[in-house]
């Protein structure tokens, strides 16, 4: 058998991503309060086609196994079409992949094209046709990725119902043009995207004391300590930047905060000593624990091994492991603070069916966690 290499000088971003997706309970909290509020839509009268699939774009679409989650257990009485793009040809290929034209192509296999036509045959989700490409989600014409030539030349746009970005914010919040990167795509997903009717979902993790951004904010240099402050919440956290981008263009967002959890093995504190010496990794090779919490590890600092243990500064590894281990024995988990956002154009009637699910949403989750207030899984 081969020795897997480890490598502790580069930062791999795909592998510490999968390691905080294993590790979190964010996707399947996220996963019911997404549906959750898609049925509560759907009793407000939005939502429910009957004469064709209900039209789905998801930007930042990663591998589309989220998105798949995300649609399942709601009644799209037509179907769906989901259009995914992604800036990273890991997930969807450098040429993309569709199902459009009623044949599957591909010429190249990628994740997303995989689980969006493993959906379309199981039905997991009502899925009548997909596409996912890729492209610059800052530099190209977002809108062009999502449509086809003949809707955009022949047909129209403004026809997507639902426009999702999940996680995607931390990515793009630097500017372009003099403007932020996620205003320009917030303005073009209600210039050139919503229907009349359409609506935009957000999600992220926010800047909060004593959470997995708060970390990752600190150990990046963005924080002055590990405990943000007032301003620093408002400057830097995601659903901060969300809301002061909808003022700028004239658009009314919703609020719906939620918590979930990141669990970090016990076996992370027995490893502490190893972990501090990038040099003996490769002791861990062959524990899968232990290089899901090296990878981990990586991911809560978005930097390498050996960038942060040759830092002295209090941005170093052995303070990372020490806060680590210190929310572990305070929490037994690490808290991640989430919000979706839900943006709609001026139709004045969706705004005010919006804001009736969005109301009846926080009285059910109130109800239903009063026992429980800490963790928001419905």
């Amino acid at each position: 058998m081969a020795e897997k290499i480890i490598r502790t000088d580069i930062f791999q971003y795909d592998q510490a991503f999968r390691a905080y997706k294993n590790a979190s309970t964010e996707k399947a909290t996220s996963t019911t309060v997404n549906q959750t509020f898609l049925k509560l839509l759907q009793d407000q009268g939005l939502l429910c086609h009957h004469q064709h699939p209900t039209l789905v774009a998801d930007i930042a679409c990663g591998e589309g196994d989220t998105i798949i989650k995300y649609l399942q257990n709601v009644d799209f009485k037509a179907g769906l079409d989901i259009r995914g793009v992604d800036n990273n040809p890991k997930f969807v290929g450098m040429t993309g992949a569709s199902s459009l034209d009623g044949e599957e192509t591909a010429q190249e296999s990628n994740p997303a094209q995989n689980n969006l036509s493993q959906a379309m045959k199981s039905q997991i989700i009502p899925l009548k046709q997909y596409q996912v490409r890729c492209g610059d989600l800052l530099q190209s014409d977002v809108a062009k990725l999502l449509y086809t030539e003949r809707e955009i030349q022949v047909e129209s746009i403004n026809r997507f119902d639902l426009v999702y970005m999940v996680h995607i914010v931390y990515y793009i919040n630097h500017r372009i043009n003099g403007k932020l990167g996620i205003t320009n795509l917030l303005d073009v997903t209600a210039s050139d995207l919503l229907s009349t009717t359409g609506i935009a979902i957000l999600f992220h993790s926010c800047l909060r004391p004593n959470s997995t951004i708060a970390l990752s904010s600190f150990y990046a240099g963005l924080t002055n300590d590990i405990l943000p402050t007032d301003e620093e919440c408002n400057r830097l956290s995601a659903d901060a930047i969300v809301r002061k981008c909808c003022q700028e263009l004239g658009l009314t967002c919703f609020d719906v905060p939620y918590q979930s959890k990141l669990y970090i093995s016990q076996q992370f504190k027995n490893l502490s000593d190893i972990l501090n010496n990038p040099s003996r990794c490769h002791e861990l090779q062959d524990d899968d624990q232990a290089m899901h919490d090296l990878h981990l590890l990586q991911f809560l600092a978005h930097r390498s091994l050996d960038d942060l243990r040759q830092d002295q500064s209090p941005r170093g590894l052995k303070n990372l492991l020490d806060s680590v281990i210190g929310m572990m024995d305070k929490h037994g988990c690490l808290t991640i603070y989430s919000c979706m956002q839900i943006i709609v154009s001026k139709n004045t009637v969706i705004k005010q069916k919006v804001a009736a699910a969005v109301d009846a949403f926080c009285s059910k989750v109130n109800n239903e966690l009063t026992t429980n207030p800490i963790d928001a899984s419905l």
